[in-house]
């Protein structure tokens, strides 16, 4: 959302007295929705943090069948994980 909202924000800093056209006009909205869409992607983040908590919401994504505890996915017994042995 940052690559969105500090270019248009510098565009209308910059172009504040040169009138209003359609350049501004666009600036003026991709400022507007980034910057809503970011206040609601940090708001949803926080809210499935808190509410759910923050070891069940990274667990969401971690589900795997195919892994065993202590599995590192490399077939061997965790060491390759860490770049020790061959």
């Amino acid at each position: 959302m940052i690559a969105y909202i500090i270019p248009s924000a510098c565009y209308l800093k910059l172009r504040r007295r040169k009138g209003l056209n359609r350049r501004i006009i666009g600036a003026w909205l991709m400022l507007v929705f980034s910057s809503v869409g970011c206040v609601v992607c940090t708001v949803q983040a926080f809210y499935r943090v808190v509410k759910k908590g923050y070891a069940e919401t990274a667990g969401e994504f971690f589900e795997d069948d195919d892994f065993e505890e202590g599995d590192d996915g490399a077939g061997g017994n965790g060491d390759h994980y860490y770049g020790v042995g061959n």
